[in-house]
């Protein structure tokens, strides 16, 4: 791996899936990317909204450094590897991209993301 991504991940895809039997509408998730090299690392909130204790929702920084990968807003990462880390199997969304600062091929994209925290797991 690279220096500093520490984490491989999977890039999955929201898509509009076939309706089901009585017109409801499914979604799908697609892995796009497979097991990309990346890091996480979490955002710390703002003293103020500590201060008005505020509940925040939990926000983390995301870089890879892959020229093949595309990322877009409400995609979601899934970290696959190590097994021992402590974001392994853990989901999270993309809240936003930051284009990569100069050269595309070379630069490291990054995102902002936030955790999923899902009462049960979809069978996608």
């Amino acid at each position: 791996m690279a220096a500093g991504l520490d984490l491989r991940v999977d890039v999955i895809r929201r898509v509009p899936g076939d309706d089901d039997a009585v017109g409801g509408a499914q979604s799908t998730g697609s892995v796009i990317h497979e097991s990309v090299p990346a890091a996480i690392s979490a955002i710390s909130p703002t003293q103020r909204s500590l201060e008005q204790g505020l509940e925040v929702e939990a926000m983390f920084n995301f870089t890879v450094r892959s020229h093949n990968v595309s990322l877009i807003e409400k995609d979601e990462i899934r970290v696959v590897f190590p097994t021992w880390h402590e974001y392994y199997n853990q989901t999270f969304r993309i809240r936003g991209v930051r284009p990569p600062r100069g050269r595309r091929r070379y630069a490291p994209q990054h995102a902002v993301l936030s955790r999923i925290r899902e009462s049960r797991r979809s069978s996608w």
